[in-house]
This record gives structure tokens, C-alpha cells and sequence, in this order.
């Protein structure tokens, strides 16, 4: 798949065994990236990508269109397909803009009353394979845990901007987690947060999300160069004044 490689190399790719070929395609382009098997900013050659999940080139570029769309790709006029490069700016961005809603968010669960059994679960899961060590599984996890925080909150804005920023936000978060490597430092963050919500206290759940995508992202964002900060504080998002009441 990689630009130059050679056509006998071991190929990261599973050929496709059912009739959907677009759909098969764009998963298991997304996996190896989403893996960290394809680095950032490696142009993908359509004819070595065809070889590789042995099929034509128009399910492959239906796929393609796809990955752009979601931000894993990027296209470069006259010189091809890019695994999309994330830069500081570009964590920084989307970190701050994560807070905003997930703030929201946790407000909104708070404020509705609803179950929060959702959450728990996923935190029990999380811890589970925090033991194990599985650490790509803590990672897509997490995200799960965040993904379903924003649906509790029924705001379905929110959900639609979790899910439009999930595939970049997934590529951040390994980063970092390959960085740092603490399964049970990332399953405890989010136990914090859960148990915030579940105070019932708006001041204390923002605080606790804020800090937990601080924490998170923080020392990636210096590593790679960045300034942490131009990251928002969690008091940007705070409440202002009590509930009002229904």
C-alpha cells in the first residue's frame, strides 16, 4: 500500500470475502490507519491498494471518497491520496471544540435526569481491558464512553459534531496513548468523569471533563511541538449560575 513498496512484501490488507467490496475497502483502509500501520502523511497508491484487497478500482474509490470525507484522507491535486497529517493546530482545534460540547453534554445528562447506567457499563468494560492490557481496545473504548455521553445528553447537534470529529479524534487519542501507554491511568480518567455526572454537580462535571481532555492531550500537543496553552481551560465552560428550573 505504501508509496515504493514492493508487490512481494507482506501485504497489511485482507482481500475481501463478501459482496459489499466499497464497504469491506473502506474498513480495512480505515483499520490500518486508525492502527498507525500506514503513518500520517504516506500517499496511498491506488493500483498497490486494489492489489492488496484484490479488487476493482471503483469500489476501492467509493471507499476512498469516504475516508476524505471523514478526515482520515485528504486528496492533493495532481499528486494523489494522503493519510491526513495531524498537526498541533489541528488537536488544538478540535480539542477545544470537544470540550465546548462535552461540557455541554454532561450539563444536558445532569440537568434530564437520565440514566447514567450507560456510562457505567462502559467504564466497567473499560477497566476490564485496562487489566488485560489491551490498549488499542482502552483507546476505541474511551471513545465509546465519550460518543455515549454526548447521546444522553439528547442533543442530537452534539452527537452529529461528536460523530463528524470521531475518526480524527481517534487518531489523536492514539497518539497519545502510544506516547503515554497507562491503560488503567486512561480507564480511571474516565471513572472520574462518570462519577461527576453522576454527582449531579454542573460546576464539578465540567471541571472533570475539561480536566479529563486536558490531561490527555496536553503533553501530545507539547510533544509534537504545539503550545498546550492555546488548550481552554475547563472555567471557560463552567456554568455561570444555578439551573434554572424547569
Amino acid at each position: 500500500m505504501p508509496e515504493g513498496s514492493e508487490s512481494d512484501a507482506k501485504p497489511l490488507l485482507v482481500p475481501a470475502e463478501r459482496p459489499r467490496l466499497a464497504d469491506h475497502a473502506y474498513e480495512e483502509i480505515r483499520r490500518t490507519i486508525l492502527q498507525g500501520l500506514v503513518p500520517m502523511g504516506q500517499r496511498l497508491l491506488e493500483v498497490e491498494l486494489s492489489r492488496q484487497l484484490g479488487m476493482s478500482r471503483a469500489p476501492l474509490r467509493e471507499a476512498i471518497r469516504r475516508l476524505v470525507e471523514e478526515g482520515l484522507l485528504e486528496e492533493r491535486p495532481q499528486k494523489g491520496v494522503y493519510v491526513r497529517q495531524i498537526t498541533p493546530d489541528d488537536i488544538i482545534d478540535m480539542y477545544n471544540a470537544r470540550m465546548a460540547f462535552e461540557s455541554l453534554a454532561a450539563r444536558l445528562v445532569i440537568r434530564s435526569g437520565v440514566s447514567t447506567a450507560p456510562l457505567r457499563e462502559l467504564v466497567e468494560k473499560l477497566e476490564g481491558l485496562a487489566v488485560s492490557g489491551d490498549e488499542r481496545a482502552v483507546t476505541a473504548e474511551g471513545l465509546n464512553f465519550h460518543r455515549a455521553l454526548c447521546e444522553l445528553s439528547g442533543n442530537l447537534v452534539i452527537l452529529e459534531m461528536f460523530d463528524s470529529l470521531a475518526a480524527r479524534l481517534q487518531l489523536a487519542i492514539a497518539l497519545h496513548d502510544a506516547e503515554v501507554g497507562d491503560s488503567f491511568g486512561i480507564a480511571h480518567s474516565h471513572v472520574e468523569v462518570l462519577e461527576a455526572v453522576e454527582s449531579g454537580d454542573e460546576v464539578a462535571a465540567v471541571e472533570a471533563v475539561g480536566s479529563h481532555v486536558l490531561t490527555t492531550v496536553g503533553s501530545l500537543v507539547r510533544s509534537m511541538g504545539g503550545d498546550p496553552a492555546l488548550l481552554l481551560p475547563p472555567g471557560v465552560y463552567r456554568p455561570s449560575g444555578p439551573a434554572v428550573e424547569a
